[in-house]
């Protein structure tokens, strides 16, 4: 672990201890010079089997409010889909920047007789608030919220939806095609709810358990994401796709518009700014199904 983030862990253990006796937020949330960037990347407890897409796109730390659109200069970008290596006439689409907006998140609940012990405060800050701001960004990716659009709202993504007559292996197999066609590249990863994941498991091909998927759908690698609602997923080229972050944190601690006053327990609540950039809105798919469809 990194002196930089020791000392991030240091200061807000000694912080929580004080504060979180208190009923009411201390008139100045407490700001820390780290950023959202150095708390992912502080080692957690991994999932077994388990990758986040969190883990795996590209971050970007920017002060300013708004980040401005990249240039693509990846060879694929220059390039006609297939085998042909000779320079095409592909223009980018138009991208939108992306706005950093503030994200707020009940980083852990805490128990207030427990307050002052300090192997208690500390387990709560190395685990359990790691874990869940990991979890809510994985969600604001995946999903957005306010001015953070997310993966599954992303404007000008294809979409492709699941027909009643499709097997999940033949909806998989043409989905990648199309993706594939209107992309101009191959996916790097789909990104599915673990439902799905044991459905495919399940679903019988030419008289037997399917043996296609284990981690990859025809070659093209799985994440199983908790953040995906059922129902649907997504095809993507993690490249394309880029989380932006400004410096600092702020950290309150207690009470929250009357939450858990006449309660035993308190909240630790973590502001952060964020944004989501995609370099190429067509990079994105959405796939969807009906229950009746799955």
């Amino acid at each position: 672990m990194s002196e930089k983030i020791k000392g991030f862990f240091k200061t807000i253990t000694q912080q929580l201890g004080p504060a979180l006796l208190k009923d009411e937020y201390p008139a100045e949330k407490v700001r820390t010079q780290v950023s959202l960037l150095d708390f992912i990347s502080a080692p957690r407890t991994p999932v077994p089997g388990r990758v986040l897409l969190l883990d795996i796109v590209q971050k970007l730390l920017r002060k300013a409010e708004v980040v401005k659109p990249m240039s693509i200069t990846e060879p694929h970008a220059s390039r006609k889909p297939g085998f042909s290596n000779e320079p095409s006439e592909y223009t980018p689409t138009p991208q939108a920047p992306a706005i950093l907006d503030w994200q707020k998140v009940v980083a852990a609940i805490v128990i207030k007789k427990q307050a002052e012990d300090k192997d208690y405060i500390r387990r709560i800050v190395h685990e359990d608030v790691v874990q869940n701001v990991i979890a809510c960004c994985e969600d604001r990716l995946i999903n957005g919220k306010g001015k953070v659009k997310g993966l599954l709202n992303i404007c000008g993504a294809t979409s492709i939806a699941r027909k009643d007559e499709k097997t999940r292996m033949e909806f998989y197999r043409q989905a990648l095609k199309t993706y594939a066609s209107s992309a101009g590249r191959s996916p790097t990863h789909i990104i599915l709810p673990i439902t799905e994941i044991l459905e495919l498991f399940d679903e019988p091909t030419m008289g037997c358990a399917s043996q296609e998927f284990s981690n990859k759908l025809f070659g093209v690698p799985v994440i199983v994401s908790d953040a995906i609602p059922e129902g649907q997923g997504l095809i993507i080229a993690v490249d394309d796709i880029i989380l932006c972050t400004s410096p600092g944190l702020k950290w309150s601690f207690g009470c929250c518009d009357g939450q858990f006053t006449s309660s035993k327990l308190l909240a630790i609540f973590l502001d952060f700014k964020m944004g989501l950039l995609i370099k190429r809105p067509g990079t994105i798919a959405r796939l969807g199904w009906s229950k009746k469809a799955a």
